[in-house]
């Protein structure tokens, strides 16, 4: 995936609303997104993006959308949420964008938090659930801990194959970007019904201090953190006494191999995973 960044002068006015485009605007960034030097695989093109860069706003609107659409009913994720909600954590946002470069719209988000801001824990410390960061390990450090915020795929590519593969190129951002960063823990909000999913990957996780499921926006959530050194091992562990679908799943995300349609139970499965709305 490109570092490259876009030039400054397409940097925004952060007081801008960034979750509610108009058509204009929508079409202006795709056009300005496509421009970015980025992997392409499988007619997905997969763009590492800053979150004061003005293209990054094309993966705060698919956020909104995918989050008021699914839970919306229990919580509307209004734009004006979102923005209350990460308004803070904007600055130390990172966003990789998939675009579907026969649709040339955007196929799937994926956000994280990295550096010293972390909204998993202080939400957990606004709601008194937890009272130090070191409760999760005793070596814990916010500075080297990615906080993962979001992971959605937009309704267009919801169907069939193309959903495992826009799932399958977000998964593999994440754990591509955590492989060569400096991170030692990740945390995270998540929605119960994506820990079967890290499950089946053999990704390994742990409760934040024992805190019950909750509700979390709207989603029935549990606080998780792991360590970032155990993902690999875990993984390439739970691949060899896994079908042939799952471990070459793994294999996809892990090393980079061909995206294919086939890859496609675990993709089907593999529609939301929210943490830190």
């Amino acid at each position: 995936m490109s570092k490259n960044r876009t030039p400054a002068d397409q940097i925004l006015d952060l007081s801008e609303n960034r979750y509610k485009l108009s058509t204009l605007r929508h079409n202006d960034l795709i056009t300005q997104v496509r421009q970015v030097p980025a992997e392409v695989r499988g007619g997905l093109r997969i763009v590492e993006l800053a979150g004061s860069e003005s293209v990054s706003d094309l993966g705060r609107e698919l956020e909104q959308q995918i989050f008021d659409s699914v839970f919306g009913d229990t919580v509307p994720h209004t734009p004006e949420l979102m923005t209350s909600e990460y308004g803070p954590y904007e600055d130390a946002s990172q966003f990789y964008v998939v675009l579907d470069e026969a649709s040339r719209e955007v196929a799937g988000v994926l956000r994280t938090l990295q550096g010293s801001k972390n909204k998993t824990l202080d939400d957990l410390r606004t709601a008194r659930l937890i009272t130090s960061d070191k409760g999760q390990h005793p070596l814990f450090d916010r500075e080297t801990t990615w906080d993962l915020g979001t992971v959605a795929v937009s309704p267009a590519s919801q169907s069939g194959g193309r959903r495992s593969l826009v799932s399958i190129a977000l998964y593999r951002a994440l754990f591509s970007g955590l492989d060569h960063a400096e991170a030692v823990h990740w945390t995270a909000i998540l929605d119960v019904g994506v820990l079967p999913i890290f499950d089946e990957l053999g990704v390994p996780y742990s409760r934040i201090e024992d805190i019950a499921d909750m509700n979390y926006l709207g989603s029935n959530a549990r606080a998780c953190f792991g360590r970032v050194g155990d993902i690999r091992d875990a993984m390439m562990s739970r691949s060899r006494n896994a079908d042939h679908e799952t471990r070459t799943t793994i294999t996809a995300i892990l090393n980079g191999s061909p995206m294919v349609p086939e890859l496609a139970n675990l993709g089907r499965r593999t529609h939301i995973l929210q943490s830190s709305a």
